[in-house]
């Protein structure tokens, strides 16, 4: 990051260091349910759309800027390495079927990064790409009643459908957390994801201590973790009945501070 970039969020009113409102985020509609198929393609489906929108606004000079040296990734890299994951683990090993790489090959392995360059053709064809991966991987787990069943890798191992889904699930975690430092230094824009509902304030001054709590309203133990993010303290994963039978802190300086039954993401 440039030292005339200066970190910023656009659209954020509501939570001032969130990407946008929690009413515009396209991640807060349309939930699959609370059982495990719901939740495992729900947190993917946020995750792929994290990735979308960390690369929103960018021309392609911008998408395929290395800005975090000495590394070579670059957004458009990360669009188009994603677009072979979702290929490779749902067509190849799920499906079965066989789908020669987008753009790797033989003699050029890295091509997903080192054909990631600044042209408005081929970022359209990249995010067409990948919206076509997506597309049927989502067709794919829709029509498989069974999370149980079995794909097989190049190498001859089983991985049922749930461990893929898991598996995608911490590769998006992992890239988007990558977009994040290269968003930045590209434009200096920020922002984290905060789901809807989550009551959950935050203290100027640090938490006393929060590693393991207690909360006698609930019928299991509430676990809180505190995390520093930009000088302030949060609470995370704290568990319990309801909102109001959180446990509430004191942060060290004269304030409660609340907790909530909703973890925290940092995205």
């Amino acid at each position: 990051m440039s030292d005339a970039t200066v970190r910023w969020t656009s659209r954020a009113t509501v939570y001032a260091d969130m990407w946008v409102d929690p009413d515009d985020d396209p991640r807060e509609v349309g939930a699959s349910g609370t059982d495990e198929r719901g939740i495992l393609t729900d947190y993917l489906r946020r995750y792929r759309l994290t990735l979308q929108m960390k690369c929103a606004d960018l021309d392609a000079e911008q998408l395929s800027r290395r800005s975090v040296p000495p590394s070579t990734m670059s957004l458009l890299g990360l669009v188009r390495y994603m677009a072979e994951v979702e290929r490779s683990w749902f067509r190849r090993v799920m499906a079965g079927q066989d789908a020669a790489s987008l753009y790797s090959t033989a003699d050029s392995p890295g091509q997903d990064w080192d054909g990631a360059i600044a042209d408005e053709g081929l970022v359209a064809e990249a995010w067409q790409a990948w919206g076509e991966e997506v597309a049927f991987a989502e067709q794919y787990v829709g029509e498989t009643t069974d999370l149980a069943a079995l794909g097989k890798t190049r190498n001859g191992r089983s991985v049922p459908l749930r461990d893929i889904l898991v598996h995608m699930i911490e590769e998006y975690a992992r890239h988007c957390g990558q977009a994040d430092l290269l968003r930045e230094c590209i434009d200096g824009r920020v922002g984290q994801y905060l789901p809807s509902g989550t009551a959950l304030r935050h203290s100027t001054s640090p938490i006393a201590e929060a590693p393991l709590l207690t909360d006698e309203h609930a019928p299991r133990s509430s676990i809180g973790y505190r995390i520093d993010f930009e000088g302030r303290y949060f609470v995370t994963h704290v568990m319990g009945t309801s909102v109001n039978d959180c446990p509430v802190l004191n942060d060290g300086n004269g304030g409660n501070y609340q907790g909530s039954t909703n973890a925290f993401h940092a995205q």
